[in-house]
């Protein structure tokens, strides 16, 4: 029997990459995807879901819509209410890895999404 199970590269939650597929970025913009998805969904489907994140205004952060982390020594911003899904093949081919958001961080975005969409409720 044959399965519909993807095999190509995976993606892991919590990861975060520089992804610019219309190559249209601006000047002081820094166009970075964090995987928002998890195993069994990155594991089964052919889309990625993720939050935006930049590296603009990171010392402002509004509680509810945003997080601070940062990764590869750089302070960077993701956008909570910013839920995109994309191509998962067409992602991993164009977006460049740069690494890891910690447990903590992890944790709070988990936190303000299921607020976001009223998971709870």
């Amino acid at each position: 029997m044959k399965t519909n199970k993807i095999t190509s590269p995976k993606v892991k939650k919590g990861e975060i990459y520089w992804f610019d597929p219309l190559k249209e970025t601006k000047i002081g913009v820094s166009p970075l995807a964090f995987i928002l998805s998890g195993e069994v969904h990155n594991e089964n489907s052919s889309l990625v879901i993720f939050n935006l994140a930049g590296t603009e205004d990171v010392e402002e952060v509004r509680e509810f819509f945003e997080v601070a982390c940062e990764t590869g020594g750089k302070k960077i911003k993701i956008m909570v209410s910013a839920i995109h899904t994309f191509n998962k093949e067409v992602f991993l081919r164009e977006a460049k890895y740069l690494g890891k958001a910690n447990e903590n961080t992890l944790k709070l975005i988990n936190e303000k999404v299921k607020l976001l969409l009223e998971l709870d409720n």
